[in-house]
């Protein structure tokens, strides 16, 4: 064997060995890439608390500003709920939306509590009204608490509180199924959200709310 052709052979040997090298530095590449793109992507993890705080419920009507100011729908829907961000970036929350219907979004105004009476403590006996005293109350204390877009959540970070949804008709809201659409700055996530409980007030709609419904103000 030639001096020239052993210099070929040795060519042709690191020229294989290099391509090997190029082969999996660029494997390398990619599934670094890989693991880098799935780590951002937008993934977050919903969690409802079962509890009687994820309720429907016709709350007490003070007057067209309290409990809050849509006094023209008589029921409200409550969640409580953790909502996780996974992925190493950040992402907010722009909208919640429930059976393609009810909406919650940056330009609701939710109240910071609603008292839900029950039994208002009278009774009739023989045509009389009768007064025990006793009353029986639900409340709801959610200020500061209701997830009211635009919720920002860090990388790897967890939020938690209350979503809260209105309607005037309470077959909007299902007990055992409803579909939960959470628009976020990066993807729409879809989940499922129940409500265990169903609480009504006993107590009539004042006069200012009578009268604005029969004008049908909006």
């Amino acid at each position: 064997m030639t001096e020239l052709e052993i210099r070929g052979g040795d060519i042709v040997n690191i020229s294989i060995w290099l391509s090997i090298a190029t082969y999996i530095t660029a494997s390398v590449t990619c599934f670094i890439a890989y693991l880098n793109y799935r780590s951002k992507k937008p993934n977050i993890k919903f969690e409802q608390i079962n509890s009687r705080s994820s309720s429907v419920f016709k709350p007490d009507r003070v007057d067209t500003e309290n409990p809050d100011v849509y006094w023209q729908d008589d029921y409200r829907a409550i969640f409580d709920v953790i909502i996780s961000n996974r992925s190493e970036a950040p992402i907010s929350i722009i909208e919640f939306t429930l059976n393609n219907k009810l909406v919650l979004n940056s330009y609701t105004q939710t109240g910071g509590k609603y008292t839900v009476t029950t039994d208002d403590g009278k009774e009739e006996i023989n045509g009389l009204t009768a007064f025990s005293g006793v009353t029986k109350q639900m409340h709801f204390n959610v200020d500061n608490s209701i997830l009211n877009p635009i919720v920002n959540i860090p990388a790897h970070s967890a939020v938690r509180g209350f979503l809260l949804f209105r309607t005037n008709d309470k077959k909007d809201i299902q007990s055992e199924k409803n579909i939960l659409r959470i628009r976020t700055s990066r993807k729409i996530f879809k989940f499922y959200l129940k409500s265990y409980e169903y609480y009504e007030s006993c107590l009539p709609l004042p006069d200012t709310v009578v009268k604005a419904r029969n004008h049908k103000f909006l």
